[in-house]
């Protein structure tokens, strides 16, 4: 039967293997601090008075990005948000901020830096201009245009049938700090880690891609992969949006070592911090009180009954000692069924190739009466007995 620590073993792999690589990283860091600096020249060539800052936001700000399932045989690509935004109005409204100002500066940067000879793309979104290229197939761009007023940032949103802008607020930078509070003393445990082990005088800001990343993150990935997979066949506007698991995560998190109990915790609390004000359903943003992130909830009454039918399912699927009764073939095939065959496989693989060094080194020792293998270690591998077909 599998030790709890064993599955956290295997959680833990499977959300390393989720993440964004490092290659994939740095041409998304490039790009937007080409785009920044391609923008301040512009500003310049124009002669302009505005003041723009490019940061990221959401998945990529937080380290919860997760790979995106596979179309057919091929990786899809990630999603990374980033904002621009103007230090002041700079006397523009929503509509000519978003589509007088940006749209011609992101269509001359795909142009001059010649994306668009490779299939550049750019499609307005509700708040931000969604931009692909050829020449960065692993990921896209959504550029959230907004400004800055009384120190409080305020995107642009276009809200249909009428095609109506306006400024609302938004608080990402906000919203980072908040997250990172709530794991904060599991970040530092895990950088005293990192200093003991590497003797390095590391600052965890100067460690790229959040390498050390918190059960919380990493439960976070295990969620919306398993919300991908569940929702696959479904209809994709019914997939719980990623703001709302990652803030009722957030709150439910204690600062604990594993993820199957931050999991566990998300599942269990959530229900707490999903209000009722009148008929209508609410969820803070821990950073704007009046501001709800279910406010389509309200709008679309189906989605309620697919965000409690995932924390129905998700209960179901991480139970903590249903898993602890399955062996380790029995878990390799549980979690294939609910986090996807290609990562689970990889994950697997890997760990065997581990095995297969460690053997080799002479640190594990395999039990041949039970087909055991015991380190030094704690994985232990279940006979295989073939039966007939």
């Amino acid at each position: 039967m599998a030790t709890e620590k064993y599955i956290d073993d295997v959680l833990n792999r499977i959300s390393r293997d989720l993440d964004i690589g490092d290659d994939l990283f740095k041409q998304a860091e490039d790009e937007y601090r080409n785009l920044g600096k391609w923008i301040a020249a512009k500003v310049d060539e124009e002669g302009r008075d505005y003041k723009v800052d490019i940061f990221p936001q959401g998945s990529m700000a937080l380290g919860t990005v997760v790979r995106p399932l596979p179309v057919g045989n091929k990786d899809a690509d990630f999603d990374l948000d980033w904002v621009l935004a103007f230090q002041e109005e700079y006397g523009l409204d929503a509509m000519e901020m978003k589509c007088g100002v940006v749209k011609p500066w992101l269509d001359d940067y795909l142009r001059e830096n010649r994306y668009g000879c490779n299939g550049g793309k750019i499609e307005e979104k509700r708040r931000c201009w969604h931009v692909e290229n050829n020449a960065h197939p692993g990921f896209h761009t959504d550029v959230v245009p907004g400004c800055i007023q009384e120190n409080k940032l305020l995107i642009t949103d276009k809200r249909e049938p009428y095609a109506i802008y306006r400024y609302i607020r938004s608080d990402p930078k906000e919203y980072q700090k908040w997250f990172f509070e709530r794991c904060e003393i599991r970040r530092k445990a895990l950088l005293e880690e990192y200093n003991r082990a590497f003797r390095a005088d590391a600052k965890i800001e100067k460690l790229k891609r959040h390498k050390l990343k918190t059960p919380l993150q990493k439960a976070i990935q295990i969620l919306k992969r398993y919300r991908d997979v569940e929702f696959e066949s479904k209809d994709e506007k019914l997939k719980p949006v990623s703001i709302i698991i990652t803030t009722l995560a957030a709150k439910s998190y204690d600062n604990g070592e594993s993820i199957l109990d931050a999991i566990g915790l998300f599942l269990g609390k959530a229900n707490q911090y999903i209000q009722h004000r009148g008929n209508q359903y609410f969820i803070a943003d821990p950073c704007n009180p009046e501001e709800n992130l279910a406010n389509k909830w309200n709008q679309h009454p189906e989605r309620v009954s697919a965000f409690y039918y995932f924390l129905q399912e998700a209960r179901k699927d991480f139970d903590r000692e249903k898993l602890k009764q399955m062996d380790m073939m029995e878990i390799a095939a549980h979690l294939k069924k609910v986090l996807g065959e290609k990562v689970v496989v990889q994950v697997y693989n890997e760990m065997a190739e581990e095995n297969k060094r460690k053997q080799e080194q002479g640190i594990l020792k395999v039990d041949s009466k039970k087909g055991t293998i015991s380190p030094v270690g704690s994985i232990v591998v279940p006979a295989v007995h073939h039966y007939g077909t």
